[in-house]
This record gives structure tokens, C-alpha cells and sequence, in this order.
């Protein structure tokens, strides 16, 4: 079971999930799209992991998460150079 370090702010993944993760990142790629709101239609970026859709997210959304998967990159590389 994966478990969040809530001290930390850490999440873990265990090892029998190694392969699992590795694949499924290999498989994982992002396009631009458009998406239907109450507003009519807007940009918006689609995620998905081989040919299935992972979600549909608003350029906010989408900048929201790239943004914090570079602090994550981040906080790692800092790590190593300490």
C-alpha cells in the first residue's frame, strides 16, 4: 500500500509498485485539447497513458500541476547537491 508521509509532506511508493510506476510513466504523455464549459469552449490540456485519457484540465489546472511537479523535481535535485 502507498502511503503519504503527512510530516513531510512526502508521498512513498512501495517497491512492488516499482515496475508498475515505470511503465505506466514511460506510457504517459500530454497534448493540447479543447474542452466544452459553461462558458463555451476553452483551451485545456488531456493527459493520457497509452491511448486511454487520464483527464481533461483546464490551462490552470494543467499549469497547477506542471508546476508542482517541477517544485517536486526541485526539492529532489536540491537534496542531491547538499
Amino acid at each position: 500500500m502507498s502511503t503519504f508521509k503527512h510530516a513531510t509532506g512526502m508521498f512513498h511508493s512501495p517497491q512492488r509498485h516499482y515496475w508498475r510506476n515505470t511503465e505506466d510513466a514511460k506510457g504517459t504523455y500530454a497534448r493540447p485539447a479543447t474542452m466544452d464549459t459553461p462558458e463555451g469552449m476553452q483551451p485545456a490540456v488531456a493527459v493520457f497513458n497509452d491511448k486511454f485519457i487520464r483527464g481533461v484540465y483546464s490551462l490552470d489546472e494543467a499549469l497547477r500541476i506542471a508546476t508542482q511537479m517541477a517544485d517536486s523535481i526541485a526539492y529532489h535535485k536540491q537534496k542531491e547537491a547538499s
